[in-house]
């Protein structure tokens, strides 16, 4: 039967690349060169409003012929297989299924030994005929990788995150064979962004993406919100490490349960909201209305771990409050410039790679002096971040 394959290995829609269909098949444990020299291949499924789908829907079709050509013999093939060339740029990503169908054609010579299919095919006469079926229809999949963007960053700060993903995986893509670098930041909104795009621990989390599976990547909601909620909530009644324990800004148990992409607003609004009271000395009644926090009689606000999103209206907003959350907790509950001891009990167990791109970006936005990147002098990072503009 045919085979496909593709260069490079993974294509990426919008990315021009070279789909191969090679006639052979297996027999035992040999490879066998199939009969023909041509090949037809219709598209009979393709992602949903895609260029081919739409050609589907259109005119209510069974399949679409996109491509028929000549199958040479490939003579840089150590098997010397006939391989057809279809070169093709998909418009989307996701999982196309094809039929090809082989055929041998009229050749202008009789062969070069008795049954040779490279031969003009004939009939019972001997005389040439037209082209001929060989074989049955086969079905083939194709899997092409999309190319997927999220807003990273918060207020003004903001850049673009784009993974690159094939069925499952967030796979790595490179310039020399895909034409674009993932995963990577990019599109930086501001200086302090572009700052922080060349972070040396963002980068370092970036690379963590790689070849992961998606699904752990993203992490799992409903444990993550559920860690936040009851750490943060553990950590602001303890009386071991506060003047006083601040029950007030209590995240409700209601909100942490089984988030969707669109009841995390909900929740992350609420945390917001309590962490930044909770970081002020405010019980609700404004700026110092407690003394959660006091050192040897003197109000202290942790300004250095409150955190830079003021609220959420998006799923991709709520989702990267997560990591500014995670951030602040992090570094409030150790922070002894506001408390009598550091809480080296409420930790939290975030576990997802992408949260931690996000957070590690806006560890470097928090960040008096990003980490400057290999090429960049310490100097010019840490003024960056301070407004200062290149000229």
């Amino acid at each position: 039967m045919p085979t496909i394959t593709t260069a490079p290995v993974s294509p990426v829609s919008g990315i021009k690349c070279t789909v191969v269909f090679t006639l052979t098949h297996i027999d035992g444990e040999a490879t066998v060169i199939e009969a023909g020299n041509y090949i037809r291949v219709w598209c009979v499924i393709a992602p949903t409003d895609s260029e081919l789908d739409k050609k589907l829907k259109a005119d209510a079709l069974a399949r679409v012929l996109v491509f028929e050509g000549d199958a040479p013999i490939d003579r840089d093939d150590v098997d010397e297989l006939r391989k057809a060339k279809w070169h093709h740029k998909f418009d989307k990503g996701g999982k196309y299924t094809f039929v090809v169908q082989n055929y041998s054609l009229p050749a202008e010579w009789g062969g070069g030994y008795q049954g040779d299919i490279r031969a003009y095919q004939t009939d019972a006469n001997g005389n040439p005929t037209a082209e001929k079926k060989e074989d049955v229809e086969q079905t083939v999949t194709l899997y092409v990788a999309q190319k997927l963007t999220s807003p990273i960053g918060a207020g003004t700060d903001r850049a673009e995150l784009t993974c690159v993903v094939k069925e499952a995986t967030i796979i790595e893509t490179t310039l020399a064979t895909h034409g674009i670098v993932t995963p990577a930041i990019v599109n930086p909104k501001s200086d302090r962004a572009r700052a922080a795009i060349d972070d040396s621990n963002v980068q370092t989390a970036l690379s963590g993406l790689k070849n992961s599976v998606a699904v752990l990547s993203l992490g799992t909601l409903s444990t993550i919100v559920s860690d936040i909620r009851s750490k943060q909530n553990a950590h602001n009644t303890s009386v071991g490490v506060h003047n006083t324990g601040d029950s007030t800004n209590a995240i409700l148990s209601e909100l942490a349960s089984d988030p969707t992409p669109k009841t995390l607003m909900e929740f992350v609004n609420a945390a917001l909201l309590r962490m930044r009271r909770h970081r002020l000395n405010d019980n609700g009644n404004g700026t110092a209305s407690a003394a959660y926090h006091q050192i040897s009689g003197n109000g202290k606000a942790d300004f250095k771990y409150t955190p830079l999103f003021q609220s959420v209206s998006t799923p991709e907003d709520a989702y990267a409050a997560l990591a500014d959350l995670w951030r602040c907790h992090e570094g409030h509950r150790t922070n002894t410039a506001v408390h009598s001891s550091a809480d080296v009990t409420n930790v939290l167990s975030v576990s997802s790679p992408i949260l931690l791109v996000h957070k590690r970006f806006l560890e470097a936005l928090a960040a008096s002096a990003a980490n400057p990147s290999p090429a960049d002098s310490s100097a010019a990072s840490l003024l960056r971040t301070w407004g200062w503009k290149d000229s």
